[in-house]
């Protein structure tokens, strides 16, 4: 069950303006390019099995787009379906991939939308079977990182004993430019990236998932993102000091499993009565906290 990796980047930014991601005013296209867009994909091989595990920077992928993610990447790499994880930073200054008013309205939106869909699918499976064909030796290790993020596996090439991959779960959205932003930019998950490269000497392959718990810092300024950015960096360089060779795992067997989950549109939604009697009761009950001079938590 010795392990065996690899990994590859894409990338997957745009050409021309484009409408950002959750700013949908008539004023919100792209002026420019902050940083470069990216799909990480990491082959984690051992045992029987292997998973491959994507990690767009976009806000979110339709489940169309990711079922066709998927199938190619199962027709190239021959990894099994249930073993492929394909998911999204969450990343608020990307392009709008989707449905949007402003996108289906314009045939000419909705022509440039669906040529840079079928781009993304491309550089994903291109980077899924780059990743699978660079398969070397390898060692990983999972440590913990202190709040407001959770933990993060790191993939160690076993010939020349370089980090050759982080897949970070976080807790922070990646949202710190804020809806003033007009620039296309991966956020603070650049300035992980940039920071990694530094001190490592090299560019590791970095994907980055937001946890259930995700939230967003104080929005708006590129510097919160560059500050947010270097400190979950820290966090991984300072956990990568403290590795032993009893911390680096060499034999694993790797298994995914696909879940269904029902699609929320089919599942029965609050009125708007229900919404105004809930908002009431939250209000009054913020009031009252407010008024006795207690905590939100009590």
């Amino acid at each position: 069950m010795s392990i065996r990796a690899g990994a590859s980047v894409r990338d997957i930014t745009p050409e021309g303006q484009v409408r950002l991601a959750r700013r949908t005013g008539p004023g919100r296209l792209s002026t420019g390019i902050l940083d470069p867009l990216l799909v990480s994909a990491i082959h984690l091989r051992g045992g029987a099995g292997g998973v491959m595990i994507l990690s767009l920077d976009l806000l979110c992928l339709s489940p169309s787009v990711i079922r066709r993610i998927r199938k190619r990447i199962v027709e190239t790499t021959g990894t099994h379906a249930h073993n492929i994880m394909i998911g999204t930073t969450q990343n608020h200054s990307g392009p709008v991939v989707g449905f949007d008013p402003y996108v289906s309205g314009d045939p000419q939106n909705i022509k440039q939308h669906d040529a840079y869909i079928e781009n993304i699918v491309n550089q994903a499976v291109q980077a899924a079977s780059e990743a699978a064909v660079a398969s070397v030796p390898a060692e990983v290790a999972v440590v913990s990182l202190a709040e407001p993020h959770t933990g993060a596996m790191l993939v160690k090439n076993g010939r020349n004993n370089r980090i050759m991959a982080a897949i970070v779960l976080c807790g922070e959205v990646p949202d710190c430019l804020g809806a003033d932003n007009s620039s296309l930019s991966s956020d603070f998950v650049h300035s992980v990236r940039e920071r990694l490269a530094a001190r490592f000497g090299h560019s590791p392959v970095t994907a980055l998932f937001v946890g259930p718990s995700g939230r967003v810092q104080v929005a708006g300024k590129t510097r919160m993102a560059k500050e947010v950015g270097e400190g979950l960096a820290d966090q991984v360089l300072a956990e990568v000091k403290k590795l032993s060779s009893s911390d680096l795992l060499s034999n694993l067997s790797f298994e995914g499993r696909l879940a269904e989950v029902p699609d929320i549109l089919r599942c029965h939604l609050p009125s708007k009565f229900d919404v105004a009697m809930e908002l009431n009761e939250a209000i009054e009950a913020w009031s009252k906290v407010e008024k006795e001079g207690g905590s939100v938590e009590e």
